[in-house]
C-alpha cells in the first residue's frame, strides 16, 4: 500500500468511451507479463548467489555475460548493493534467467549499487528484480535511493529478448526501483517491461534520473501500480523523452502522495518532470488512472511536446490541479495529433466536495498550442483552465499542416449533471484559430476573453456555446472583450438528433445573483454559414433530408440592450450558394428576435435582447456522388444469372427420368463453375467462381405419380478485374 500519511479520495468512474480499448490492455497486459503472479514462488525462499569470491568492491568493475543463468536471491549487505556493489556493471547474454530477488541493503541499491554505469543488454531469458529493498542507514546517514539498482553514473536497459520485470522492490527515499544520477536509456528491447508496485516516499515510485529516453522498442512498457511522492511512476530533474516506440507504452494506476502538499509535494501521478516530449511513437501512449494530491494527476512538467506520435490518450486521471496536466510557470505545452489522434476523457480535479471534470490546468505564462493533422483529432472530453495571465495566445490549430479537428464535447458527461464547470472551457487571454477546425460539441462550451478567428472553421453543435468573459489581470475587467468569428459552421446532424441550437452569449459577470447585463464585451459574426456532420462533411446524404423540414433552430444569440452582438456581415442565406452532392432542395433562413426585461435572478435571463436563427428546408431530389460510383455494381446481375442456370442443371441429370422406380430414389452431386469475361472499353472484366452442391429425392406412387423434392446451394465470389473490388453471394 503507498499512503505516506495520505489516503486517496475514491470517486465514480463513468462508462468510458475507450472501453474496448482499455479491455485491449488487460488482456496485453495478461499476455505480456505471465510470471507476474508467480514471482514469489519462482524466485525461491533460500539464499542463493551464483557468484564466488568478493562481490562487493566499489573500485571493480563486474561484468556478467553468457550465463546460463543467474541468481542472487535473499543477500543482505550493511552498506550499498544488497547482492552487488561495484564500480561498473554489465550484465548481458543471460540465456536462461537472471533473478535478483528479496535483496536488502542497509543503504542505497537494494539489489545492486554502482559507483560507475549499469548496463542490462541482449539478454534471452527473463530479468527479474523482484522485492528488493533498500533502507536508510542510521549509522552513515544520508539518502538512500534505488530499491532494486542505484548507480552514480548512465543505467542503459537494451536490446533485450527476455522479459524484464522490476516488481515490488521499494527504498526509502528516492528511485523504488532504480534510481541513476545520470541518464536512464530504456531502449531497443524486444520483449515486454513492466515497472509494478514499486515504492519510494521521496519520488520516483519507478524511476528516479537526471533524464529518461524511453525509445525505439517494439514490445508494451507498463508503468503500474508504482507510488512515489512527486512521481508516481517516474521523476527526472531535466527531461523525459518518449519516442520511436513501436510498442504501447502505458502508465496505469501510479499514485503520487505526500503527508504535505504545501511545498508542491505529490504532484505528478505519473510523471514529473521539467521536460517531457512524446514523438514519433507508432505504439499508442496511455496514461490511465493515475492519481496525486497535487499538481497534475497524470503529468507535472514545464514543458511538455507531443508530435507525430499514435494515439495518445489521458483517461480518469485525478488531481487537486490538473486532471491530467498540469503546466508549471513559464511552461510550454504543444499538443499536436499529427500520426494518432490525442483524447483526454474523464479526468477529475477534487478542488471542490464533489470534484469536477478538468483536462488541463494553466499556470501564469503558459504557451498552449493544440493541433492536429486532417484525418485526426485532439479531443476534450473534459475543460482545459488557460484563466492566469500570460503573453502567449492560446493558439488552435497553429500550422499550415493543422487541417483536422480540436474537439471540446461534453457527450460523456451524465445529462443529470448540471455543474457548470464540468462543461465550460475558460481563456481569460488572447485565444487564435488559424487552421483546420475548432469544434465545440454536445453542451461543451468555451468562455473567451478575446477570441480570433484568423482561419479555418469554427463548427458548433448540439447545446455549445460561446461566451465573452473578463481578463486574467487583478482586478480582472470585461473592458476589451471580444469575439471575432467569420466562418461558422453547423453540426447539422446533431441539432435535428438533439434538437438544441448553440449559442452566442455576452454573459454576465457575476457569479451569483443579482446579475447584469456585460456592456464591455463584443461578439462579431460574418462571413458564411455552413452545414456539416460530424466527420465536417456535408450533411446532404443524411435521410432526414429526403423530406420538408420546418422551423430548424440553428443558432441563438444572447445579447444585450446596446446591441454588443454584430451580424450585419453574417450571411446565413449562403447555405444555397454551394453545389453539393446528395439530397438537393432550398433552404430559407429567417431571424426571430425578442426583447424582454431583464430578470437578475438567472444569469440566463439577466440579457434582454434574445435573437434566433431558424431555417426550413424544401427537398428538390437527390445528385450521385461519382465518387460512389462503381462498375461492379451490374457484375452481381451476371453472378446470379450464372449461379442460377447452373443451379437450375443440377436438378436431375441421371438421363432416365422417364423409367418408372417403385423406389425411393436420393441422388446428391457436387457443383463448380468458373466464369471468365475480358474486359471491354469503358466496362472492366470479372471472373466469378462458385462451388455448391444440389441433394435430390424422388419416388413414385401407386398412381404412378412422381414426388420430387430438391435442394441446392452455392457460394460464389465474384472479382473485377484490375481491383480488388469483389462480391460474395449465398444462394440457396
Amino acid at each position: 500500500a503507498c499512503m505516506f500519511g495520505m489516503t486517496p479520495a475514491v470517486y465514480s468512474v463513468q462508462t468510458d468511451s475507450l472501453e474496448k480499448f482499455a479491455l485491449e490492455r488487460d488482456e496485453e497486459f495478461r499476455t505480456s507479463f505471465p510470471l507476474l503472479d508467480s514471482l514469489s514462488t519462482l524466485t525461491g525462499f533460500s539464499p542463493i548467489t551464483t557468484f564466488v569470491g568478493n562481490r562487493h568492491n566499489s573500485s571493480q568493475d563486474i561484468v556478467l555475460s553468457n550465463y546460463k543463468s543467474i541468481d542472487n536471491i535473499l543477500l543482505l549487505w550493511t552498506s550499498a548493493g544488497g547482492a552487488v556493489s561495484c564500480n561498473n556493471f554489465l550484465l548481458s547474454n543471460v540465456e536462461d534467467h537472471a533473478f535478483f530477488s528479496k535483496n536488502l541493503a542497509i543503504g542505497t541499491g537494494g539489489a545492486i549499487a554502482c559507483q560507475g554505469a549499469c548496463t542490462i543488454t541482449k539478454n534471452r531469458g527473463p530479468l527479474i528484480f523482484f522485492s528488493n529493498r533498500g533502507l536508510n542507514n542510521a549509522s552513515t546517514g544520508g539518502e538512500t535511493r534505488g530499491g532494486a539498482i542505484a548507480c552514480n553514473g548512465d543505467f542503459t536497459i537494451s536490446q533485450n529478448q527476455g522479459t524484464f520485470y522490476f516488481v515490488n522492490n521499494s527504498v526509502n527515499n528516492w528511485g523504488g526501483a532504480l534510481s541513476t544520477n545520470g541518464h536512464c536509456r530504456i531502449q531497443s528491447n524486444r520483449a515486454p517491461l513492466l515497472f509494478f508496485n514499486n515504492t519510494a516516499p521521496s519520488g520516483g515510485g519507478a524511476l528516479r534520473s537526471e533524464n529518461t529516453t524511453i525509445s525505439d522498442n517494439t514490445r508494451p512498457i507498463y508503468f503500474k501500480n508504482n507510488c512515489g511522492n512527486n512521481g508516481g511512476a517516474i521523476q527526472t530533474s531535466v527531461t523525459v523523452a518518449i519516442k520511436n516506440n513501436s510498442g504501447s507504452v502505458i502508465f496505469n494506476n501510479n499514485t503520487a502522495l505526500s503527508g504535505s502538499i504545501n511545498s508542491g509535494n505529490g504532484s505528478g501521478g505519473a510523471i514529473y518532470t521539467t521536460n517531457l516530449s512524446i514523438d514519433d511513437n507508432p505504439g499508442t501512449i496511455l496514461f490511465n488512472n493515475n492519481y496525486c494530491i497535487r499538481d497534475g494527476g497524470a503529468i507535472c512538467t514545464q514543458s511538455l511536446t507531443i508530435k507525430n506520435s499514435g494515439h495518445v490518450y489521458f483517461t480518469n486521471n485525478q488531481g487537486n490541479w490538473g486532471g491530467a496536466l498540469m503546466l508549471r510557470q513559464d511552461s510550454t505545452c504543444l499538443l499536436f495529433a499529427e500520426q494518432g489522434n490525442i483524447a483526454f476523457q474523464n479526468n477529475e480535479v477534487f478542488l471542490t466536495t464533489f470534484g469536477r471534470y478538468n483536462a488541463i490546468h494553466c499556470t501564469p505564462n503558459s504557451n498552449l498550442q493544440l493541433g492536429a493533422n486532417k484525418g485526426y483529432t485532439t479531443a476534450f472530453f473534459d475543460p482545459i483552465e488557460h484563466q492566469h495571465p500570460t503573453t502567449n495566445p492560446l493558439i488552435f490549430n497553429p500550422n499550415a499542416n493543422h487541417q483536422g479537428t480540436i474537439l471540446f464535447s461534453s457527450a460523456y458527461i451524465p445529462e443529470a449533471s448540471d455543474y457548470e464547470n464540468n462543461f465550460i472551457s475558460s481563456s481569460r487571454n488572447t485565444s487564435e484559430l488559424r487552421n483546420g477546425v475548432l469544434s465545440i460539441e454536445d453542451r461543451a462550451g468555451w468562455q473567451f476573453y478575446k477570441f480570433t478567428q484568423k482561419g479555418g472553421i469554427l463548427k458548433l453543435g448540439h447545446a455549445a456555446s460561446i461566451a465573452t468573459t473578463a481578463n486574467s489581470e487583478t482586478p480582472s475587467t470585461s473592458v476589451g472583450s471580444q469575439v471575432i468569428i467569420n466562418n461558422l459552421a453547423i453540426n447539422l446532424p446533431s441539432i435535428l438528433a438533439k434538437g438544441k441550437a448553440p449559442t452566442l452569449w455576452i454573459r454576465p459577470l457575476q457569479s451569483s445573483a443579482p446579475f447584469t447585463e456585460d456592456n464591455n464585451p463584443t461578439i462579431t459574426l460574418s462571413g458564411p454559414l455552413t452545414l456539416l456532420n460530424e466527420e465536417n462533411r456535408d450533411p446532404y446524404d443524411s435521410i432526414d433530408l429526403s423530406e420538408p423540414l420546418q422551423n430548424i433552430h440553428l443558432l441563438s444569440l444572447s445579447d444585450v440592450t446596446a446591441r454588443h452582438i454584430n451580424t450585419d456581415n453574417f450571411h446565413p442565406e449562403s447555405l444555397n450558394a454551394t453545389e453539393h452532392y446528395g439530397y438537393q432542395g432550398i433552404w430559407s433562413p429567417y431571424w426571430v428576435e425578442a426583447i424582454t426585461t431583464t430578470n437578475n435572478a438567472s444569469i440566463e435571463t439577466a440579457n434582454t435582447l434574445y435573437r434566433a436563427l431558424y431555417a426550413n428546408w424544401t427537398p428538390l431530389g437527390y445528385k450521385v456522388n461519382p465518387e460512389y460510383q462503381g462498375n461492379l455494381a451490374t457484375t452481381p446481375l451476371w453472378q446470379s444469372f450464372h449461379t442460377m442456370f447452373s443451379l437450375l442443371r443440377s436438378y436431375n441429370r441421371t438421363g432416365d427420368s422417364d423409367i418408372e422406380r417403385p423406389f425411393l430414389e436420393i441422388q446428391g452431386i457436387a457443383d463448380g463453375l468458373f466464369v471468365h469475361q475480358n474486359s471491354i472499353p469503358g466496362a472492366p472484366g470479372f471472373r466469378i467462381q462458385s462451388t455448391g452442391y444440389s441433394l435430390q429425392a424422388s419416388s413414385e406412387t401407386s398412381l404412378h405419380q412422381k414426388i420430387s423434392l430438391g435442394f441446392a446451394q452455392f457460394f460464389t465470389r465474384t472479382k473485377e478485374i484490375g481491383s480488388s473490388n469483389n462480391v460474395s453471394a449465398h444462394n440457396t
